[in-house]
């Protein structure tokens, strides 16, 4: 029951973005204080604090309503969400949104309710379903639903009804094609997009790199990223990680670690996943000084791949009788993140013989 990071942001924006002119009366300490209870699966005790603000009078204003809603939501407590929904007198669809919206974030079960939800909320208080609630059902039907196919009848409901689709929306179906292995149909969809004159922005070429990186070559990457900056938009880390991985995958490591150390010349910064799959592919190649490159690179950034890949890693050091370089693998980890070192961590002491307290040798 843990909110993300992701799921922080989009509930900060959720409140600051909500169409009304009053404001959420829920002080961030007690959203703080149900986001660490969900964390705990402590379910009863959120609604201790949640369900006085559906009951008060007068009722909640609609900006609170959608507050709690979410909060709700993303607990995975959809009962009490769909109580507090029918309860309140008059909630708008900034409400609607901000119960549906999680459950597509949540859990493939909530998600599949969706489009059930999306037909008789709307109907139980006379309310018109907007262009956010009909992305959230395609979200639904492209995620949990049947797939890509079955929200194109949806775009056309929203055409008929006069609400546009966007980029976003677009983007959403054609992500699942591709995932789906349709790309002719994702193509498809990407040039009825255009034809409508809606300008596909990185997210949607970043969604056909991601299908290119595990299924085309890295010429077409390189291709696509050209294409990218033609339109006036910038690469990002997400894009060329693509690019890594597709030079990996075709055995072009070279060409790889130039990509990975030419990142930050084009403003990039390497992340968890630049780290994580490109040091993992090279361990799986044999290439464990390079991968020891990346990991360094990644620890000096704070930024270092999952035990998996570390152990992978430094098993390999090991393997190559590399004793130092793998005992300063773990030794760094140690020093950059003492707190974190702790638990099936520390089982990286033992595959490298360190000692409680005991420090590698200079290499």
């Amino acid at each position: 029951m843990a909110f993300s990071a992701s799921t922080r942001h989009l509930l900060r924006r959720h409140f600051s973005t909500t169409t009304t002119t009053t404001t959420s009366t829920i002080p961030e300490s007690t959203i703080a204080t149900v986001r660490h209870l969900a964390r705990k699966g402590e379910a009863s005790r959120i609604n201790s604090i949640l369900s006085p603000l559906v009951t008060a009078s007068p009722p909640p204003s609609d900006t609170t309503l959608a507050s709690i809603l979410f909060l709700y939501s993303s607990s995975g407590m959809l009962t009490e969400a769909l109580d507090a929904f029918s309860t309140h007198p008059s909630p708008s669809t900034a409400a609607l949104n901000a119960l549906l919206a999680p459950l597509n974030r949540r859990s493939r079960d909530l998600s599949r309710q969706i489009p059930s939800l999306f037909t008789s909320l709307p109907a139980s208080k006379s309310i018109e379903p907007d262009r956010n609630t009909y992305g959230i059902l395609i979200k639904s039907l492209c995620f949990s639903g049947g797939g890509a196919e079955k929200a194109l009848p949806v775009l056309k409901e929203m055409e008929e009804k006069n609400i546009p689709a966007n980029v976003v929306i677009y983007t959403t179906i054609i992500d699942s094609f591709y995932k789906e292995g349709m790309p002719q149909r994702a193509e498809q969809v990407w040039k009825e997009m255009c034809a409508k004159g809606i300008v596909p922005d990185l997210t949607t070429y970043n969604v056909k790199a991601m299908y290119k990186s595990k299924h085309g070559k890295p010429e077409d990457l390189v291709e696509l990223i050209s294409e990218i900056e033609t339109a006036n938009l910038k690469p990002d880390t997400i894009t060329y990680n693509y690019l890594i991985n597709a030079y990996c995958a075709h055995g072009k490591f070279d060409e790889a670690m130039a990509v990975f150390k030419g990142l930050e010349e084009k403003g990039c910064v390497p992340n968890y996943a630049t780290c994580k799959h490109f040091i993992s592919f090279l361990c799986k190649k044999g290439k464990f000084d390079d991968a020891r490159e990346v990991f360094d690179d990644g620890l000096k950034r704070g930024t270092v791949p999952d035990l998996g890949t570390v152990k992978l890693l430094v098993k390999g050091l090991m393997k190559e009788d590399k004793k130092r370089a793998a005992k300063r693998v773990v030794t760094g980890l140690k020093h950059k993140f003492p707190k974190e070192f702790v638990g099936n961590w520390k089982q990286l002491q033992k595959l490298v013989g360190l000692s409680e307290g005991e420090e590698s040798d200079s290499d």
